[in-house]
């Protein structure tokens, strides 16, 4: 079992391309996409079900994404047989300097999360694994969610929907979809441009 935890706000191109790398590194049927409905404006302020929206737009299928309290476990479907499941949490930079690399404990014994090395494999009932992953562009100087969450109070109506079909490919086929999406980050984000140019008029 292999999973891609994150707060994922919001989630974009750059995540939906590295769960098809851990598909391809994994199979399709072991990698799940993890997140929890924590709502905590302005660093976290979609809800699970907005991110589900981001997801399955992104092409990530209904199956592959798991709601979880604490997603750095293992999910709650998988854990009743933990002598049978290899459990993978794959991390990017910032989670894995925050959580440490695994390895061992200050006494020097074998901490429960070792690096993914694909050898000795023990159960989840031993020992988990933790993978890395690389930061990913997907798009003109973008690697994270908060240059999304920075950009978006700057652009035009135009430039929000041209952004959000650069994030989500089911978008471009879907226009009524891609203005869904766009309500969405207006609602949670502010209209930005148009908030500032409403306002000058009142004033």
């Amino acid at each position: 079992v292999v999973t891609y935890p994150g707060r994922f706000q919001p989630f974009h191109l750059g995540h939906r391309d590295v769960f098809n790398s851990l598909q391809s590194q994994f199979g399709s049927d072991n990698v799940y996409i993890v997140s929890s409905d924590k709502v905590e404006p302005p660093k976290s302020p979609f809800s699970f079900s907005d991110k589900v929206q981001f997801m399955r737009a992104a092409g990530i299928p209904a199956h592959s994404i798991i709601h979880a309290a604490k997603v750095y476990d293992l999910p709650e479907q998988f854990a009743a047989d933990k002598s049978n499941v290899i459990f993978i949490t794959a991390l990017g930079a910032p989670e894995a300097k925050r959580l440490g690399t695994g390895g061992q404990k200050k006494d020097g014994s074998p901490a429960y999360f070792q690096p993914w090395t694909g050898k000795n494999l023990q159960p989840f009932s031993k020992h988990a694994y933790m993978a890395y992953l690389p930061t990913v562009e997907f798009g003109p100087g973008i690697t994270s969610a908060t240059q999304i969450r920075k950009e978006w109070p700057t652009l035009d109506n135009d430039g929000k929907l041209d952004r959000v079909m650069s994030l989500y490919p089911k978008a471009k086929e879907n226009e009524r979809l891609a203005q869904n999406v766009v309500g969405i980050f207006d609602q949670v984000m502010g209209n930005g441009i148009m908030e500032d140019k409403e306002k000058e008029h009142k004033d």
